[in-house]
């Protein structure tokens, strides 16, 4: 699929902007990450932007912001669960609440996005923590309904980790696991991300070490729950990566989806030629056709049962 003229136009411009290189530079990157920690625990509201016919409602739980967006015909049978992304470090912006919105109308259904912990002042694992609960408390309420999870950017990766760790807790698993541009390893060690760099208009190895490091906490960038590359890849629900081919965490996802088919596991990876990070999140044609993908994967059955997923963390990316 060729780029539309809007996305070429939309990349373009993303050439002039100053945010790739205002995070290149050391002094201007660590007084972001000093700015995030004053503002990232200020409460959340949503964005004027989530579209009309459905509502929005908030809620506390375990001291965690949690939105709810739905409408009178929402499928009460499907839930989705959105791990918004932005590096670790930041909360939901303009784009982030505007992809929220169009989750509900365009797959019908109840959408919860979780305001989970942020770097620096918290790390991977109070937010595993609340987010755990929150994926019981979902369990617990709606019993019967089937659950999807969604993430993007560093969300990606705390949806896989978050699947990883309901698999080695034994906890129902989602019907199915849809990543979008994933951040699956913040060491970004693999070689052939170097070339993609040069081409990737928003990212930068450098920023997104640090944005990991910020969320690690004094644990390894290769800890299994904060690069989920590493994590168990035996036992996971079908799994699904949209991303472009100019998004330097490219390579780590073809890598992730072939070790997956390799342990007998059901992942697929659909790539978007000449796309930039995080491209269905934008006001471009190609996000509309991406949109049209996650709805289609968020409304299938799963045929997989749950015969043989007890035998979690078998196989493992060294």
């Amino acid at each position: 699929m060729r780029p539309s003229w809007a996305g070429s136009l939309f990349s373009a411009a993303s050439v002039m902007t100053f945010c790739k290189r205002i995070y290149s530079n050391d002094r201007w990157l660590a007084a972001y990450i000093a700015y995030r920690k004053r503002v990232n625990d200020r409460p959340r509201r949503p964005a004027p932007f989530t579209g009309q016919g459905a509502t929005t409602r908030k809620r506390t739980e375990q001291g965690m912001e949690i939105f709810v967006r739905e409408s009178p015909e929402s499928d009460k049978e499907t839930i989705v669960l959105y791990l918004h992304g932005s590096g670790y470090v930041m909360q939901p912006t303009w784009f982030h609440w505007r992809f929220f919105g169009r989750l509900a109308r365009e797959l019908r259904t109840e959408v919860v996005m979780p305001i989970y912990p942020k770097a620096p002042v918290h790390h991977f694992g109070e937010a595993s923590e609340k987010l755990i609960a929150c994926y019981r408390q979902l369990l617990e309420r709606k019993k019967k309904a089937r659950i999807v999870v969604i993430g993007d950017s560093s969300g990606g990766a705390v949806a896989l980790a978050l699947t990883q760790e309901a698999v080695r807790l034994k906890l129902p698993l989602p019907e199915r696991l849809i990543l979008i541009s994933p951040l699956l390893d913040s060491s970004l060690r693999r070689p052939e991300i170097q070339e993609i760099e040069q081409v990737d208009l928003l990212q930068t190895k450098k920023v997104l070490r640090a944005f990991g490091k910020a969320w690690a906490g004094g644990e390894t960038l290769t800890h299994p729950a904060v690069s989920p590359l590493y994590g168990p890849l035996s036992s996971l629900p079908p799994v699904s990566i949209l991303i472009g081919t100019r998004d330097l965490l490219f390579p780590d996802s073809a890598a992730w989806v072939s070790a997956v088919r390799a342990a007998g596991g059901e992942a697929e990876l659909l790539p978007y030629e000449r796309m930039i990070h995080d491209f269905p999140l934008l006001p471009i044609p190609e996000a509309k056709h991406a949109m049209k993908r996650i709805a289609e994967l968020a409304r299938q059955s799963s045929a997989r049962s749950d015969k043989g997923r007890e035998s979690y963390g078998v196989s493992r990316i060294d």
